[in-house]
């Protein structure tokens, strides 16, 4: 059990990181334009790998969730809510039916829907390496059927009551189908 000064120093660090890192990635807009009119942002976070493939490297949290939407979403109370998927159920133990978000694009303009989530989740169980914060879930994962375009069924190997929940995080990331070629 750590000393109360030790305690008390390991949150003074935590909470001067949580204030300076959405700070590091501030700065005045003139600062980052270039001549041809577009602008580049700054994110300042731990090196973590040096790519921002989401499912086969060590990827730092805060650069993905910047850079990327997850298909559900971790709500202030706990629960987990839509995002990029709208609604879902399992119909039965080992298959979870996803309802996507309709009007949604990549910033590419690939259209995101249930063939984008079954690249993703192909891409990401035949990552290697692979992202330690999604494997675990994905490895559950045995097929991706597209049912329709804002529909797809996840048929798992064994049951995972916990996937929803993994959609909130690293293993709900989903990049442009473009993207994952490259």
């Amino acid at each position: 059990m750590p000393t109360t000064t030790a305690l008390r120093r390991l949150v003074a660090v935590a909470a001067a990181l949580a204030l300076g890192l959405p700070l590091a990635a501030c700065g005045r807009p003139d600062d980052d334009s270039s001549s041809d009119g577009t602008t580049t942002m700054t994110v300042a976070s731990f090196p973590m790998g040096n790519s921002l493939d989401p499912w086969g490297s060590q990827v730092s949290t805060y650069t993905a969730q910047a850079a990327y939407d997850t298909l559900t979403r971790l709500q202030p109370d706990g629960t987990i809510g839509p995002w990029l998927a709208e609604s879902w159920e399992y119909t039965d133990p080992t298959t979870l039916r996803l309802e996507l978000r309709d009007g949604v694009e990549f910033t590419d303009g690939t259209a995101f829907d249930a063939e984008s989530v079954k690249a993703n989740l192909e891409y990401g169980r035949a990552a290697n390496p692979k992202n330690s914060g999604s494997a675990g879930f994905v490895a559950s994962i045995g097929e991706v059927t597209v049912v329709d375009e804002q529909t797809v069924d996840i048929a798992l190997t064994e049951a995972n009551p916990d996937l929803p929940w993994a959609f909130s995080q690293q293993a709900g990331w989903m990049v442009s189908p473009k993207a994952l070629t490259n």
